[in-house]
């Protein structure tokens, strides 16, 4: 059947490619939207990293099902932060093991409690996980398509809670789980994790998913995507989504579940532990408690970024799509338009996605939030860009298969001055970051923490300031932009729509114009608006210069200028 497949792909391909152009600007750009933030920093985790590198590498943020919250960093180190942000030493993987953590994107790269962690007497209490890189020394669970040599493996471990501290694990009960060789040091083993809203009830209760890259390779300048061509290999790990049970079974390090999708199609060439394929480097994923979807984030080859729903049995597309465009094996730069027939391979495309030509670079899986101090948020999936760190939303009941759905910026205030800032800007203390590296993790409360390795440090999202916050605070049905003196009284002169409310919404940044954001009218002052200028708060926006809009000064000298023009012809005339 694989095979019968892989002809048809090819078949399509030879006589589709010649008649498609490139597409030169893959998805629009994403539009800035009227939800505001700002950021609270919760903690900056210790120094772990080596004498040229020594600041830590924060993954992510995770709950334990108690309100416990726990920070993975990639040197090796998983902290408890505490209800007083202070934070200890949970876990050392890296004196317990033989852990590689010298390069980009190796290291420890999350972790995972077992549901039945505190629940005593069940086979998975005290269980704790960790997804990691190690030395290829012994031999894999599973090598390397074609005998390709490998450079070291991605590893998943099992742990055990200290018997007498349970702040603490016990590092001599480290279990190896699976192996899985790596021939690059780049697209790893990724986030590790299960369901956590589902009670024991549930078939899926206690199953563990684990994200695996397709290898990598990206390094350096290569002429081809997908060097091993594993992401549509189902006889190989890597490229997937995995869904095993990791408990240790007679004998077995751990089950594959019957109910995988690939482990009852009756085809010998399948490995039964992948739930989903045809990823590129499923660097994070999450349920949603409201809706019980699962969301993967796949960062992108040259062009686009994609957020995908989860499915059993799903193929996603890499290394023949990208986002919802055609990828020439032999051609990593280019996309081009779906083939005719395309319609016929099955293919599971994005809910949501972005390409590159704003500076984005690689998405940054999140969560839909579900916690209480930003009721803006509440209901929208929060992601983002992992090198600019821009802040994602769409609503979740859009992401629902049916299509790419609608997504937008939400705006990051700065609490003191109430301005508006990039997470670059905030990273590096009042001097632009050369990048962010934004992770997002979530607690038990359904907060969301951004958790940035450029700085080490972890932050909580929280409401902006009361007229930066994106709400209408007084319910007269217009949202309340920033800095509006009057967000509290409905009668308030200064509440219109945003950009032609005669403010200039971005003082104080870099290279702010210094204009009033109106480009395209007011009607307190008769203009109508033909153009309003939807970016006004982004300084560098080309539509707010004098010529694309009257400006509000000149629309207030307008009337005056014209009673001057009729005057002096009236003059002339007599």
């Amino acid at each position: 059947m694989a095979i019968q497949r892989r002809f048809v792909v090819l078949l399509l391909a030879l006589l589709a490619t010649p008649a498609l152009a490139q597409v030169a600007d893959p998805v629009s750009d994403i539009p800035l939207g009227t939800r505001a933030v700002t950021v609270e920093l919760v903690a900056t985790l210790p120094d772990s990293g080596s004498a040229s590198r020594p600041r830590a590498r924060p993954m992510t943020l995770i709950g334990d099902g108690t309100g416990r919250r726990f920070v993975v960093d990639q040197n090796g180190l998983v902290y408890q932060l505490h209800a007083d942000d202070s934070l200890s030493v949970f876990l050392d993987v890296a004196a317990a093991t033989d852990l590689i953590a010298d390069q980009g994107q190796r290291g420890v790269s999350s972790a995972a409690f077992h549901p039945d962690y505190h629940t005593v007497g069940a086979a998975g209490e005290g269980k704790f996980y960790t997804s990691s890189t190690h030395p290829a020394d012994v031999a894999p669970d599973f090598a390397l398509p074609g005998g390709a040599a490998a450079v070291h493996h991605s590893v998943l471990y099992e742990w055990q809670v200290d018997p007498v501290d349970p702040d603490a694990i016990d590092p001599s009960s480290a279990r190896v789980i699976l192996r899985v060789a790596e021939a690059y040091s780049d697209h790893n083993v990724g986030q590790i994790a299960c369901d956590p809203d589902l009670g024991p009830a549930d078939p899926d209760y206690g199953l563990l998913y684990v994200a695996m890259g397709d290898g990598g390779n990206v390094c350096c300048p290569r002429p081809s995507v997908d060097p091993l061509f594993v992401g549509q290999d189902l006889s190989s790990p890597l490229g997937a989504i995995l869904r095993i049970d990791p408990l240790e079974s007679g004998g077995n390090p751990y089950m594959v579940p019957t109910s995988n999708y690939f482990a009852s199609d009756g085809d010998s060439d399948t490995l039964g532990e992948i739930w989903a394929y045809g990823l590129r480097n499923p660097h994070r994923f999450s349920w949603d408690a409201g809706t019980g979807r699962m969301l993967i984030s796949d960062i992108g080859q040259a062009n686009v970024e994609e957020i995908n729903l989860g499915a059993n049995g799903a193929n996603f597309g890499w290394s023949e799509r990208e986002g919802t465009y055609l990828v020439e094996h032999f051609n990593a730069n280019d996309v081009f338009p779906l083939p005719p027939g395309d319609e016929l391979l099955g293919y599971t495309y994005p809910v949501l996605q972005y390409d590159h030509d704003e500076g984005d670079r690689a998405v940054s899986g999140g969560y839909v939030y579900r916690g209480s101090e930003v009721p803006s948020l509440l209901d929208h999936y929060v992601f983002g860009d992992l090198n600019l760190g821009r802040i994602f939303v769409a609503h979740i009941d859009d992401l629902d298969g049916s299509g790419v759905a609608a997504m937008e910026t939400v705006r990051l205030i700065d609490d003191a001055s109430g301005t508006e800032q990039t997470l670059k800007w905030i990273v590096g203390g009042g001097t632009p970051a050369s990048r962010t590296d934004l992770r997002f993790g979530q607690d038990d409360g359904g907060e969301i923490y951004l958790v940035t390795k450029q700085d080490g440090s972890i932050r909580k999202l929280v409401a902006a300031p009361e007229c930066n916050d994106g709400l209408d605070n007084d319910g007269d049905g217009l949202i309340d932009y920033p800095n509006d003196p009057g967000c509290r009284d409905a009668t308030s002169v200064r509440e219109d729509p945003q950009c032609q409310d005669g403010l200039n919404n971005d003082p104080g940044q870099d290279p702010d114009p210094g204009l009033i954001d109106f480009d395209g009218g007011h009607s307190a002052l008769g203009y109508v608006a033909s153009d309003p200028d939807p970016q006004c708060v982004v300084p560098w926006r080309n539509k707010e210069k004098t010529g694309c809009g009257l400006g509000f000064e000149l629309a207030l000298l307008l009337p005056g200028l014209m009673w001057l023009h009729r005057r002096r012809r009236r003059l002339r005339l007599h």
